[in-house]
């Protein structure tokens, strides 16, 4: 048996003990992510902690949303040729551990959509924004399928207009809002949502105005739906590549649908108040001030990720081949 000299053996584990602890620290935590149970439903394969069935809510959910994205919009239903991974933690704090750890330059959201290359997923959790949050990040996955290329105002704005569940008997809070920002001075411009290429840049009338947009566009006067389905035919036809510089904007669309009006959203603002007088809306209706959350359908995170995790991996390299040398120098031998 060998024996260790007492003093060469505090000194060793006093310098491989900040080593293990760099080490411990990189170590992926997969267990944040559920994999105890996944439910398959047409594109979305849903893991989850607990055990998923047919009549689940969720699953309920997501095959309603999916019937009803395909009809309002166009295109074939997304089967299970293309796949939406959808990940339900188990609360708040274990996604944003989870957030914090494989996505650092994330800003802090209930949920996303985060699409790459090669893959679709949504993330989420338990809470009591779960229906409202996994309809809208599906509602992004789902429009990613079948019409990527289209703005991001658009995609946002269609996103806006599924979130609200389909078994939630409380009314969409979504026209009380806009008709709130109407009264207190705001004024829609189109053009300038068109110009908008950055999510970060959203703000929560943003995502309202765009909103409104697509609603009036999805089931508002007939000039009105007639341009807007052709748009999103033609985003289909053409893919994401193509459609984003062969396309005239929806603005110049709809002005060209009704010639007589100069501005649409002359138009769109007089069908919204249609729908319910702005009269009507109390002085001090609730606002949502919490940007929405938002898809990350971008290289440039995954590039970052990518880098990151690189850096990651030569650092614990380097200094486990630090603890090599300095084993090899105390003992005489390789470890």
């Amino acid at each position: 048996m060998h024996l260790y000299h007492p003093i060469r053996l505090f000194l060793m584990l006093a310098l491989i003990a900040p080593f293990q602890g760099c080490a411990s620290a990189n170590k992926r935590p997969t267990e944040l992510l559920p994999t105890r149970s996944t439910y398959r439903t047409g594109p979305f394969a849903i893991h989850s902690h607990k055990a998923m069935r047919h009549k689940d809510p969720i699953v309920q959910e997501l095959e309603s949303l999916t019937r009803e994205v395909a009809a309002r919009i166009g295109g074939p239903m997304p089967g299970q040729d293309k796949t939406v991974d959808v990940y339900i933690l188990a609360d708040e704090p274990s996604f944003q551990h989870f957030l914090h750890y494989y996505h650092p330059e994330l800003p802090s959201r209930r949920a996303y959509f985060i699409a790459t290359e090669k893959s679709r997923s949504v993330y989420t959790y338990q809470g009591d924004h779960l229906m409202e949050d996994i309809r809208h990040e599906s509602t992004h996955a789902l429009v990613n399928l079948t019409h990527p290329g289209l703005p991001l105002w658009v995609d946002e704005g269609l996103a806006e207009a599924f979130e609200h569940p389909d078994r939630d008997k409380t009314p969409d809070p979504h026209r009380e809002r806009f008709l709130s920002d109407i009264n207190s001075g705001f004024k829609p411009d189109l053009k300038r949502l068109e110009s908008m290429d950055d999510v970060r840049k959203f703000t929560p009338r943003d995502y309202r105005e765009a909103w409104a947009w697509v609603e009036w566009g999805l089931i508002g006067p007939k000039d009105s739906t007639k341009a807007f389905r052709s748009y999103l035919d033609d985003v289909m036809r053409l893919g994401e590549s193509e459609s984003v510089v062969a396309l005239k904007p929806l603005s110049t669309r709809w002005s060209e649908a009704n010639p007589e009006m100069k501005l649409p959203q002359t138009a769109m603002l007089a069908w919204i108040g249609e729908q319910k007088q702005v009269g009507e809306v109390a002085a001090k209706a609730p606002v949502d001030i919490d940007i929405k959350q938002t898809r990350l359908q971008n290289s440039e995170v995954e590039k970052q990720s990518l880098e990151t995790k690189r850096s990651t991996l030569s650092t614990t390299r380097q200094k486990q081949s630090m603890l090599g040398r300095l084993y090899s120098s105390l003992f005489g031998q390789s470890k």
